[in-house]
């Protein structure tokens, strides 16, 4: 069972299980998709990863979270104006999209990496941007970019610094991913989140 799941953990099918998990993040905000990002970058610390390896899970890790969030952005974009009619019946969710929007417009790269740092953040920055009939499109996905590549440098760093702190594998895999929920649920209670977030 042991050598099954190295074999998993080594092979090029690992690597696709982590993109197409982070694709689909942020359709399905349950999805694990930044602790598989981790147990990658643990492995590979663990069993010699170089730093191309590094790198190349950085890269994968980055690019998978650009193409999840374009692919969400298209597929709402075109259901905006009902979603602004449902808005119109919720007062208070209006009211959360609206500040959510003013921020975005404002201040749209540092919003969507904030956003992608806590959990379910990403989705909702996502949805709002895309329901958002002034965001000019580029700015949307240049704002993704940026936050995407913050958000895979930091998980790759977390996964590549426990694998450095701990002799075991099990340990820094679970010393990691208990640290970025804490950092994730530290951030959502911040003082931006609540601002974001609040009616």
């Amino acid at each position: 069972m042991v050598t099954q799941i190295a074999e998993l953990l080594s092979s090029p099918w690992m690597l696709a299980l982590v993109m197409v998990s982070i694709i689909l993040d942020v359709f399905v905000p349950v999805l694990p998709s930044g602790s598989l990002l981790i147990v990658a970058v643990v492995y590979a610390g663990k069993h010699d990863g170089t730093l191309a390896q590094m790198l190349m899970l950085f890269i994968a890790g980055a690019v998978a979270s650009t193409i999840g969030d374009n692919l969400a952005y298209r597929a709402i974009r075109p259901g905006a104006g009902p979603a602004h009619r449902l808005l119109a019946r919720m007062p208070r969710v209006a009211k959360v999209n609206e500040t959510m929007r003013e921020t975005l417009r404002a201040r749209p790269k540092s919003t969507m990496t904030f956003a992608r740092l806590i959990p379910t953040g990403r989705t909702l920055a996502t949805a709002v941007a895309a329901t958002d009939p002034e965001m000019p499109r580029k700015d949307f996905q240049t704002a993704s970019a940026v936050a995407a590549v913050v958000w895979a440098a930091y998980t790759v760093a977390i996964g590549y610094l426990n694998a450095l702190l701990f002799e075991t594998g099990w340990v820094s895999v679970a010393v990691g991913v208990a640290a970025a929920f804490a950092v994730g649920t530290v951030l959502a209670r911040s003082r931006r989140a609540v601002a974001l977030t609040s009616p």
